[in-house]
C-alpha cells in the first residue's frame, strides 16, 4: 500500500486521541496538524482544541484550493490532500468557523498521467488481498466467513464499473486518492499456525506471541480507521455525486481488507494462550509440588544440588487466553487490546451499514457482513508452555554461604548449578531460592519459591600412594610418609577432606588421627615404630562420606617390616630349611664311599636333620644335628647315628653398601651372601663362602 506516510501519521493521529491530554485552549492555537507532511490523494489530519462545526458542505482553503472537509473522532477534521504543487502550503481553517491558517508541506510525488492505470492497479491488488484472505477461510483455526471476501469484491467492482464514468478531473482526482489507499497484498500473508497454540511465528515465548500478535493487531485497525472514516464520510453526504459514491466504495473496500485482518488477528490474540498465570517446576521427570490423585512422595534426591554439578530444571507455565474481565485491566497492553476490540465492534456497525448502503446505490441486492462476534471469551482455556529463559531469574538464596547460577539449555530448562567456597563439612544443607518470571509487556509477576538440599562434593575413592611396605627399626619414624588420595565420583582431586588414620596390630605411633587433603587430594601421616614391635606391622586409613559410610577402597592398609638385622635377631632362632653348598642341599643324603666289605652301589651317608641360626647382634650361633648312616658288615644293614659336628659361630653384619649378608672368622670375611625376603616369615640367603680355589658356591634359608 502506498501510504507509508499515512500509516504512520494514522497511528500518531490515533495516538493523539486517545491522550487524555488535549491541545492548549489557546485561542490563538484552537487547532493544530497532526500531518505535517502528505501528498495528493492523502488523508489530512487536525485536531481542534474543541468540536468544530463541520456539515456536508463544510469547506477549507489549501492553497488556492477549496477542499470538502469531514468530521472525525474527539474533535478531528479530516480532508483529502488536493492536487497542487509541492511546496508549503497554509490551510486556512476559517471555512468551519476557526480563524487559523497552518502551514502544511506537499511532498514530492509523481505526477499520474493515467488514472485508468491506477484503477486498474487498486483493482488488481484487491484482488491479491482476496486471494491471500482465501488462505483464512481455508484455515482450520480462523474459519473466515467468505462473505466478507464478497463484500470486499463487491465494493471493488463498484469502482472498477464506474470509474469510467467519472470526468477526466475527477478521475485524476481520485486516483492520487487510490494510490494513498491501495493495500499491499503482502501484508495479508496469513503464518502457519501452531495447532497447540495456535501461534503464527517459531517464538517460544507465547507471552511475546499474544503481546506481538495483539500490538500487529492494534496496527491493523489503525491502518484501515482513516479510510473507514473518509468512505463513511463520503456515503453519509446528503446528496452524494457519482465520484462521492466512487470513492466511497473504494474507501470501503479497503476497509474492508484491514477489518478482516484485524478481526483474523483478534481472533489469534483471544485464542493464544500467553498469560501467565502460574510457574511448575521439575527436577529430573518429577514435578515438585504437584500432586498425582492418592498423592506422590518426591522421589529421592530429585532436588538435591551436587556441589558443582548441573541439574536440569524444567520450568513451565499455565498459559491462559484473555478474558473479558482483562477489560478493567491498568496494564497498557490490556487496556489498549480491549480499546480496540470496542472499536472493531464499532468498525463492523459502521462498515455493515456503509457496505450496504453503497451496495443499495449500484447493485440493489449482493452479500452483507455475517454476523459479528465477539472473539474474546468469558471462560479462560489454559495450556502448560515452556517459560522463555529471558524472563526467568533465580533470586533470594536463603543459605548465603551457597551460590547459584543459572544456564538456560532447551526450551523452559535451565542447567542449575550450586556451589560454596564456604560452606564446610559433608553433610547435606537444605535451602531455598525464588524462581521469578516477570513478563513486563503483559503486566505479570510469578514468584515460585523452591526448596531444594545442597550436597558437598562427596569422596567417593580413596587410594594409596605412598609409603607402603617400608621398613623401620624400633622407636624410629619411616623414612617416608604414608600417603593417600581421594577423589570424587568423576575421578577428581578433592580438597578438605577428612582422613581417619588407625594403627592396627605393631603398637606404633602416627603423627596425627586426622589429617585433611590438600588441593592434589593428597593427606598424609609419619609412622613410628614400637618400641617393642611386633612382627605384624599395619596401619589403616579410612574415609567417611556425608551419611558416615565408607568411600570406595576404604579402609586403605599400610604394612612395614622391621629392619633386617632387627629381623633376624628378634626372629631368632631361626629353623634351618635348607642349606646348599657347592650346589648339593645338605638336607639330602650325601654319599661318602665305599669299603672292601660293602655290596656293590653301597655307601656310607650322611645328612642334615635339622638346624637352627640365631643372630645376636654381632654372632650368628649355628646349631645343625646331622644324621649319619654307616654300612656294617657283620649284619649287613646300615649303623644311624646323630651329631652336631655341624654347629659353630661366626661373627656377621649387614653390609651397608650391597645389602648382603657378610659371615667372619676370627674377623676375616668367609662368606658374602643376598638377602631374599622369601615370604613374611622365611628369608633366603645365597651367594659364595672361601677365597680363590676354595670359592663354592653357598646358600641356606631359615623360618620364623
Amino acid at each position: 500500500m502506498k501510504r507509508i506516510i499515512l500509516f504512520f501519521l494514522t497511528i500518531f493521529f490515533v495516538v493523539a486521541c486517545s491522550s487524555s491530554e488535549e491541545p492548549s485552549p489557546d485561542a490563538k492555537q484552537s487547532i493544530l496538524l497532526l500531518t505535517k507532511s502528505a501528498t495528493p490523494g492523502q488523508i489530512v489530519i487536525s485536531q481542534a482544541t474543541d468540536k468544530p462545526v463541520v456539515t456536508s458542505a463544510s469547506m477549507i482553503r489549501v492553497g488556492n484550493v477549496d477542499v470538502q472537509v469531514f468530521a472525525g473522532d474527539s474533535n478531528q477534521v479530516l480532508f483529502i490532500m488536493p492536487v497542487i504543487a509541492s511546496g508549503n502550503v497554509l490551510v486556512d481553517y476559517s471555512g468551519i468557523g476557526i480563524n487559523k491558517q497552518l502551514d502544511l508541506t506537499v511532498g514530492a510525488y509523481t505526477t499520474i498521467t493515467d488514472p485508468v492505470a491506477v484503477a486498474n492497479a487498486f483493482s488488481t491488488e484487491l484482488d491479491a488481498v482476496s486471494q491471500k484472505l482465501q488462505a483464512y477461510v481455508d484455515d482450520p483455526i480462523i474459519q473466515l466467513d467468505p462473505a466478507y471476501i464478497e463484500v470486499l469484491k463487491q465494493q471493488k467492482q463498484v469502482v472498477k464499473e464506474n470509474f469510467a464514468k467519472l470526468t477526466a478531473e475527477e478521475q485524476l482526482k481520485l486516483a492520487y486518492m487510490l494510490q494513498s489507499i491501495t493495500p499491499n497484498e503482502s501484508e495479508f500473508r496469513l503464518d502457519e499456525p501452531d495447532p497447540g497454540n495456535y501461534r503464527v511465528t517459531s517464538s517460544s515465548d507465547a507471552g511475546e506471541e499474544i503481546y506481538r500478535t495483539g500490538k500487529s493487531f492494534v496496527k491493523s485497525m489503525i491502518a484501515g480507521s482513516a479510510s473507514l472514516f473518509l468512505g463513511t464520510q463520503l456515503a453519509m453526504l446528503p446528496s452524494p455525486l457519482l465520484y462521492d459514491k466512487v470513492a466511497a466504495a473504494a474507501c470501503m473496500a479497503t476497509s474492508v481488507g484491514f477489518f478482516v485482518k484485524a478481526h483474523t488477528e483478534a481472533q489469534r490474540v483471544a485464542q493464544l494462550k500467553g498469560v501467565a498465570e502460574k510457574i511448575l517446576e521439575e527436577f529430573s521427570s518429577n514435578r515438585v509440588g504437584a500432586v498425582s490423585p492418592g498423592g506422590r512422595q518426591a522421589a529421592e534426591d530429585e532436588n538435591v544440588f551436587n556441589q558443582d554439578k548441573a541439574k536440569v530444571l524444567t520450568l513451565n507455565g499455565e498459559y491462559r487466553t484473555l478474558v473479558k474481565t482483562d477489560a478493567a485491566s491498568s496494564v497498557a497492553f490490556f487496556a489498549t487490546t480491549f480499546m480496540y476490540l470496542a472499536k472493531m465492534q464499532e468498525a463492523y456497525n459502521t462498515i455493515l451499514a456503509t457496505t450496504n448502503k453503497i451496495k443499495s446505490w449500484f447493485l440493489g441486492t449482493g452479500p452483507s457482513l455475517p454476523v459479528y462476534k465477539d472473539p474474546v471469551k468469558t471462560q479462560a482455556a489454559k495450556k502448560e508452555l515452556p517459560l522463555p529463559s529471558g524472563k526467568v531469574t533465580f533470586k533470594n538464596i536463603s543459605d548465603a554461604r551457597i551460590q547459584l547460577s543459572a544456564t538456560p539449555a532447551a526450551a523452559g530448562k535451565f542447567n542449575l548449578v550450586a556451589t560454596s567456597t564456604t560452606a564446610t563439612g559433608l553433610q547435606d544443607k537444605p535451602f531455598s531460592f525464588d524462581v521469578v518470571f516477570t513478563d513486563s509487556n503483559l503486566g505479570v509477576l510469578l514468584t515460585k519459591k523452591v526448596t531444594a538440599t545442597y550436597r558437598p562434593t562427596q569422596p567417593h575413592t580413596i587410594s594409596l600412594v605412598d609409603g607402603n611396605n617400608q621398613e623401620g627399626e624400633p622407636g624410629k619414624v619411616l623414612a617416608k610418609p604414608l600417603k593417600v588420595k581421594v577423589v570424587d565420583a568423576d575421578g577428581n582431586a578433592l580438597k578438605d577432606i577428612e582422613v581417619e588414620w588407625t594403627v592396627k596390630s605393631g603398637n606404633g605411633t602416627l603423627s596425627a588421627a586426622k589429617t585433611i587433603t590438600n588441593a592434589q587430594g593428597m593427606a598424609e601421616v609419619t609412622w613410628k615404630m614400637h618400641q617393642s614391635p611386633a612382627a605384624d606391622q599395619t596401619v589403616e586409613a579410612t574415609v567417611k562420606k556425608g551419611d558416615g559410610t565408607i568411600v570406595s577402597g576404604a579402609p586403605v592398609t599400610f604394612k612395614a617390616t622391621l629392619g633386617i638385622v632387627v629381623r633376624l635377631i628378634n626372629g631368632s632362632p631361626w629353623k634351618l630349611t635348607s642349606y646348599v653348598v657347592g650346589g648339593e642341599e645338605q638336607f639330602n643324603f650325601k654319599d661318602l664311599g665305599n669299603k672292601t666289605c660293602y655290596p656293590a652301589g653301597v655307601y656310607d651317608k650322611t645328612r642334615f636333620v635339622e638346624g637352627t641360626f640365631s643372630f645376636s647382634s654381632s654372632t650368628l650361633a649355628i646349631n645343625i644335628k646331622s644324621e649319619k648312616h654307616t654300612y656294617n658288615c657283620n649284619s649287613g644293614s646300615f649303623d644311624k647315628s646323630y651329631n652336631n659336628d655341624g654347629s659353630g659361630a661366626h661373627q656377621w653384619k649387614i653390609d651397608k653398601g650391597t645389602g648382603k649378608l657378610i659371615l667372619m672368622n676370627n674377623g676375616q670375611e668367609e662368606a658374602w651372601l643376598a638377602i631374599t625376603l622369601i615370604s613374611d616369615t622365611k628369608i633366603r640367603f645365597s651367594g659364595t663362602a672361601g677365597r680363590g680355589e676354595d670359592e663354592v658356591g653357598f646358600s641356606f634359608e631359615v623360618e620364623e
